[in-house]
């Protein structure tokens, strides 16, 4: 309110007061005192703005600057809504912060009635008698949505009147704020506040997570803690970066506490006040550990990839969707005969026009199908070798984008040219196969031993020859029982010897055919060892012929050693008659000899006139001593076959010895021994390898050197010598007579 106040000065008249002029003067001096002591009271108590004063140079008006003033200022500025209304709702005075809030000017807004703001029944709670401490309320602006607000209220006397000063708080901005550091605390990234200095202000839990420190321990500190060596001048060129206003972020590596380090993606963006200045730097670090990790191996891996491209043997390549090539590796660009860099961007049909139509056709099917198309052979000339016909076997593949959609084709490449020809020679080799089996009336088999049986695989001509019908399941029980029941065991015996040891199979054995006919037949088989338990490949075949041959031929055998004997025997018969009486001794020597090489010559006749067994011609020869075999006569050496003519040569040396040494040597008494040895040494089949035989005769009476060397000692030394190219030594020992042989092994034995 303003209080007009009129001071006139007093005139200054010379006239002398009158007691009348004196009181009227006392009264308009204490009216005027009043006045002044009720203007005083207006003043101190902020009811008068201003007081006009009337002087010499008229009327002027003075603000009048009291205490209040300052808080007038503050709650102009203050960022809360400050208002007064009466008891009734009218509002008397606000300040900025409530005429944004409500989107109206302030002056516009004094006579206005809050109820157009605040819903009736909270704007009661809000004006009750004596004011509210607290409220929430919504406050509706002209325009835009409602906003929540915290009011509160304090009732004022004025004038006799009821008034209420009110506050009312923004809740927009604070719950807002509680979000943001809701987000910030359950944020998985480290988020940290840092000052224009690089001072680390704020600290949430991830970043405790990430770098070890508690909030404690960093805040205060410099962010040049988090960094590794020589990452603090990475973070300053990020922040001068930021400085101009935009967000940046870099890969780079932060320190932990305890000295490890990490890979982190760190973005740092300026936050400035409201004058537009820089207040500090908000930094969100992301650990990114994993990520490196992964790209570093995506890295290694596409190496490995670019290395086994590059050095399979195998061909790469991979086509877009106008087959045109866009990757091939050194191998498949070899195959073409063309550089690979050659290949890049070129069409299929400038390069390999002859092959051109089966890729359109394979690719048409991966298109049509989305499915790859395996193990697709091809065959064609390239200009690697031209006129030449190459098969390839192939492997092609949809490639496809991160949405499915198919982008282009990849393929495996094999170049089968050789297997092709290798499988066609194998062909041809196994039609020969089947033409010689065919001829040699023979069948292949194998057999794999399961649980104590044999699992048989035959050829239709094995079937039959064991009397099975074509394609039939050949097992162990019906195969064995075609065979003959006297070669059974034997046949099982020599199964079950080479499952055992590994020796190869070889057994002849009788089977009953289908029609009751008996055949010979002679299975051989080895064993492979490249399953468990082994496997049996064998081949089985018809020897009947030549069974029926063998038999004729030691039938005539038998009948030429029979008219041979009968020969010698018309021989010592003719010897008899003709010696006469003064010949006896020569005719029954000479009978004795005969009957030494008939011996020899049963042998042989009994082996085909093949070979002779050494130790079965030492029994033939000594057959009269086999009595005293064991005791008095010894025999010790190992198997050794002699030829034919071998065997006449010592056979008829053994017969000497021993009728030597039954008239006058060891045989001649019951006490004398003879010891028969023999051995090879040396490779077998070499050429330094030899043959020694040793009669070795003792305790018997003592012998003494012939005076005349008659035909015996012809037969035991020169016709052996000559005969086997041998050395001959007879020594006639104190201890008894020793006859000793040494040949090679080639002349003797027969391999």
């Amino acid at each position: 309110m303003t209080i007009r106040e009129d001071l006139t000065d007093v005139d200054a008249e010379n006239d002398e007061p009158t007691l009348a002029s004196l009181q009227s003067e006392l009264a308009e001096t204490r009216r005027k005192l009043a006045e002044a002591e009720q203007t005083l009271h207006a003043i101190r108590s902020g009811e008068v703005d201003a007081i006009i004063v009337h002087g010499v140079a008229g009327p002027q008006a003075y603000t009048l600057k009291t205490a209040s003033e300052p808080y007038r200022h503050i709650v102009e500025q203050m960022p809360e809504a400050a208002l007064t209304v009466t008891a009734d709702g009218l509002i008397v005075y606000c300040n900025a912060a409530f005429a944004n809030m409500v989107g109206r000017p302030a002056e516009r807004l004094a006579g206005a009635l809050l109820a157009e703001f605040v819903a009736p029944d909270t704007m009661q709670h809000l004006l009750a008698s004596g004011g509210k401490s607290g409220c929430d309320l919504t406050l509706v602006p002209l325009e835009g949505s409602a906003i929540d607000c915290h009011a509160s209220s304090t009732e004022l006397p004025f004038g006799g009147e009821r008034v209420f000063c009110c506050v009312i708080t923004n809740l927009t901005g604070q719950r807002l704020k509680a979000r943001h550091d809701t987000i910030v605390e359950a944020s998985n990234s480290a988020i940290h506040m840092l000052s224009p200095g690089l001072v680390i202000e704020t600290w949430n839990p991830a970043a405790a997570r990430f770098y070890g420190y508690a909030p404690a321990e960093i805040i205060g500190h410099s962010s040049e803690a988090l960094c590794a060596p020589g990452g603090f001048k990475v973070l300053q060129d990020l922040v001068a970066r930021a400085r101009g206003g935009e967000p940046v972020s870099a890969d780079v590596v932060r320190r932990r506490k305890d000295g490890t380090t990490f890979d982190v993606m760190e973005s740092l963006a300026a936050v400035r006040d409201a004058a537009g200045g820089i207040s500090g730097f908000a930094s969100i670090s992301l650990d990114i550990s994993e990520r490196v990790q992964a790209v570093a191996e995506l890295q290694r891996v596409s190496v490995l990839l670019d290395t086994l491209l590059q050095s399979a043997p195998l061909g790469f390549c991979f086509l877009d969707l106008d087959l045109r090539f866009v990757r091939i590796n050194e191998r498949l660009a070899e195959m073409n005969g063309i550089p690979a860099e050659a290949h890049f961007g070129r069409h299929v049909s400038e390069l390999l026009p002859t092959l051109v139509e089966k890729l359109r056709e394979v690719t048409g099917r991966i298109l049509a199908t989305g499915q790859a198309v395996l193990d697709h052979e091809f065959s064609g000339e390239t200009p690697a070798t031209p006129g030449v016909t190459h098969f390839w076997c192939e492997h092609w593949y949809p490639v496809r984008n991160g949405a499915g959609q198919i982008m282009g084709f990849g393929a495996i490449i094999e170049d089968i040219t050789e297997r092709k020809r290798a499988e066609e020679k194998l062909r041809e080799s196994e039609a020969r196969l089947r033409m010689a089996l065919r001829a040699a009336k023979a069948g292949v088999w194998e057999a794999v031993p399961d649980l104590g049986k044999f699992s048989f695989v035959a050829s239709d001509q094995a079937l039959a020859l064991h009397g099975l019908a074509p394609g039939a399941a050949m097992t162990f029980d019906n195969a064995f029982a075609k065979v003959l029941p006297e070669d059974r065991q034997r046949l099982e015996m020599e199964l079950r010897l080479t499952l055992d040891t590994g020796v190869p199979l070889l057994v002849e054995f009788r089977s009953r055919q289908s029609d009751g006919s008996i055949r010979w037949l002679q299975s051989q088989a080895e064993l492979r060892t490249d399953v468990e338990g082994g496997r049996l490949v064998g081949l089985v075949r018809d020897i009947t012929e030549r069974k029926l041959r063998e038999q004729h031929v030691e039938f005539l055998m038998h009948e030429v050693n029979h008219r041979s004997k009968n020969l010698l025997g018309v021989v010592m018969s003719v010897a008899r008659q003709t010696g006469g009486a003064d010949n006896q001794e020569f005719v029954r020597r000479l009978s004795d000899r005969i009957r030494g090489l008939a011996l020899s010559h049963d042998l042989l006749a009994h082996n085909v006139w093949q070979s002779v067994d050494l130790e079965s011609l030492v029994h033939a020869q000594l057959f009269h001593f086999k009595d005293l075999y064991g005791t008095r006569i010894t025999i010790c050496g190992g198997a050794v076959n002699l030829s034919a003519a071998t065997a006449q040569t010592i056979g008829l040396a053994l017969h000497e010895l021993a009728t030597n040494a039954a008239k006058y040597g060891a045989m001649s008494d019951d006490k004398g021994k003879i010891a028969i040895s023999w051995g090879r040494t040396g490779t077998a089949g070499s050429v330094d390898s030899r043959f020694a035989f040793s009669w070795r005769e003792s305790d018997g009476p003592q012998v003494v050197a012939p005076t005349r060397l008659g035909f015996g000692s012809t037969v035991t030394g020169k016709m052996v010598k000559v005969s086997l190219d041998a050395e001959v030594s007879a020594e006639y020992a104190i201890s008894g007579f020793v006859w000793h042989l040494d040949c090679p092994a080639k002349n003797v034995v027969e391999e």
